[in-house]
């Protein structure tokens, strides 16, 4: 194991809950390169509490954010800003600069299958168990986790900046098998949250995920514009031809 990913995985508290993990030799390397990413721009140590924490879902979520933010440097979109707090007071991600000068607020939700179990289940520790069993079937809606992201955040994004949504989602169907489907189930039916300018501070979301059949393990992103933004919020034309 590589000297940073090492350090994470000795340190952390859930490590005894997921001795496993990082599961394979190409998720090792890809954790190894995203804490190279974090460490270069002095953020490795700022994140390692998290990465650490008792909560396998906190060490996962801070990945999510490290993981979008080295995908967005890579597409040429430098985080410029590290947990900016917008005039709301909460704070977000971070800020990336486009190459045609506009700044982006970027806010990353990571979505988990816990969310989707029922009381009963939560109740009787069905979190602590693995994700998958064998013969359990359930009803999902993978949509509703997209726009429950989207009422979570929108409190964070200010009408007079560009921003972006991004969901790295671990769901038990997840947003990834079928992007387009679930954005028009969820943001651009009639009654979706696109649909009207009721989320018009929001400029647009993006589904992110890890590309597994890749080695070395690489990312993939689809992106969904909010046509009822608000000019100000409207996510800048050189991203959008960057990423979609």
């Amino acid at each position: 194991m590589a000297p940073l990913t090492a350090k994470v995985v000795g340190a952390a508290g859930w490590a005894s809950s997921k001795p496993d993990c990082p599961s394979y030799q190409k998720f090792a390397d890809e954790f190894e390169r995203v804490f190279n990413y974090a460490d270069t721009k002095g953020q490795f140590l700022n994140y390692f509490n998290r990465l650490t924490s008792k909560s396998y879902s906190q060490f996962d979520s801070s990945l999510a954010e490290l993981r979008v933010a080295y995908y967005l440097d890579r597409m040429e979109f430098p985080v410029v800003t590290w947990e900016p707090i917008p005039k709301s007071g909460n704070a977000g991600e971070f800020i990336v600069a486009c190459p045609s000068g506009e700044n982006v607020f970027v806010e990353v939700k990571s979505p988990g299958w816990e969310s989707e179990l029922e009381s009963d289940e939560l109740k009787a520790g069905r979190a602590k168990e693995q994700k998958y069993r064998d013969i359990e079937g359930r009803c999902v809606a993978p949509e509703a986790a997209l726009q429950f992201a989207i009422r979570k955040a929108y409190k964070k994004f200010d009408p007079a900046s560009p921003s972006l949504l991004v969901i790295a989602d671990d769901l038990f169907v997840q947003l990834e098998t079928a992007p387009e489907m679930f954005a028009e189930l969820a943001l651009f039916n009639p009654d979706g949250y696109f649909a009207s300018a009721v989320y018009e501070n929001l400029g647009g979301i993006g589904v992110f995920w890890v590309d597994r059949d890749r080695d070395p393990l690489d990312y993939k992103m689809k992106l969904f514009m909010n046509e009822n933004a608000l000019s100000t919020a409207a996510i800048p034309k050189a991203m959008i031809k960057r990423l979609r």
